[in-house]
């Protein structure tokens, strides 16, 4: 992959993220945020299955050629962050319903059997069949029960094979439920998108590239209005589901989404091609920023939940409202030190514990 299309994603990813925390943030103690920076936090998540679908590709052909190297990548990558993030969960939630017991009651989405949602959180059923399972106050977390899914249907498709796939994927929708395989068309666009750019499309060169990337580029902010303000009153959140046909058309404004990062990709591709135009200090700063927005995004929740119940006045108190949204990201960032910046470190000790788990005798092997 180029390395400026690489730094791009990184870009985006980080976009996505703070157009979660944002997002959220007006809804518990900064209302004063215009609508215009803080109303992207649904949309922040189409990017954030794009992205996925694009990565996951990438790293199929490149990295994760066979099934057990692409379930250990992805097993390390999420149980580098995940413990860590539903850890945090707990101990704000214990501290915020010390502090205000009724304002977690009122909350619609509270999920107060913190064991039963562990299981599902960490087994990432928590979605299936729209059936809704929330880890305390931890609602971002939902997505985790669509993406982890995703995963495990590409490598049925791609690792299984042929006569089993389709089967298998059958099988797959029939378990997870029409939600989550619906969504599933954000997820493909991704992965769609990485093999254009893989075929080296658009394949103008010099000037019309340029052109054509620009065109690209520009026309995906366009659609991204369009779509955000012309076909709003389709949209329903991706975890609420009424009936198939509101959930069809709510997935059409999703997609109208998900299409205006594909162009948006496909633009910045072009452009990025013969251009070097992030500098070493930029790409530092953007893959450094980048590489906590797992934790960001997973732990952002319950501590905005936690400063929302021991903020009681917040709309009086913007300035410290602000304080405390950048005081709950440093937090975030000190978090992925622990984990998600240490994933390489995780990465041992699983393989270690997988080494010594198989090096034990089994039982009568020794008669």
């Amino acid at each position: 992959m180029n390395k400026g299309v690489s730094v791009y994603l990184d870009l985006l990813r980080i976009l996505a993220a703070f157009a979660v925390l944002l997002g959220h943030a007006q809804g518990y103690i900064l209302p004063a945020l215009p609508k215009i920076i803080a109303s992207h936090s649904e949309e922040g998540v189409a990017i954030f299955f794009v992205l996925s679908g694009f990565v996951i590709r990438f790293v199929s052909i490149e990295k994760e050629r066979d099934w057990q190297t692409y379930a250990f990548a992805r097993f390390t990558r999420l149980f580098s962050v995940i413990p860590i993030a539903l850890a945090a969960t707990f101990l704000a939630d214990r501290i915020g319903l010390a502090l205000a017991p009724s304002y977690y009651a009122g909350i619609p989405w509270y999920g107060a059997d913190y064991a039963g949602a562990l299981l599902h959180s960490l087994t990432f059923t928590n979605e299936i069949w729209a059936q809704s399972s929330t880890f305390g106050s931890n609602h971002a977390y939902w997505s985790m029960g669509f993406e982890v899914q995703y995963y495990i249907l590409f490598a049925l498709v791609m690792f299984l094979p042929r006569r089993w796939a389709v089967p298998a994927a059958l099988a797959w929708a029939l378990v997870v439920g029409p939600t989550i395989a619906i969504y599933l068309s954000l997820w493909l666009m991704g992965v769609a998108t990485f093999e254009i750019v893989r075929a080296g499309l658009p394949a103008a060169k010099g000037r019309k590239g340029q052109l054509a990337g620009l065109a690209m580029f520009g026309g995906s902010l366009v659609l991204y209005g369009i779509v955000k303000f012309g076909f709003r009153d389709l949209k329903v959140p991706m975890t609420e589901f009424r009936d198939i046909p509101s959930l069809l058309q709510s997935c059409a404004y999703y997609v109208g989404v998900a299409l205006a990062v594909v162009f948006n990709i496909l633009g910045a591709n072009c452009l990025l091609q013969e251009r070097d135009v992030f500098s070493h200090r930029m790409v530092k700063a953007v893959r450094w920023i980048a590489g906590g927005t797992f934790t960001l995004y997973l732990v952002h929740q319950p501590l905005l939940t936690l400063a929302r119940a021991a903020i009681p006045d917040y709309p009086a108190r913007p300035l410290l409202a602000g304080v405390v949204v950048l005081a709950i990201t440093a937090v975030c960032y000190l978090l992925a030190e622990l984990g998600e910046r240490r994933k390489h470190l995780y990465k041992r000790a699983f393989l270690w514990v997988g080494q010594l788990w198989r090096s034990q005798p089994r039982e009568g092997m020794a008669n």
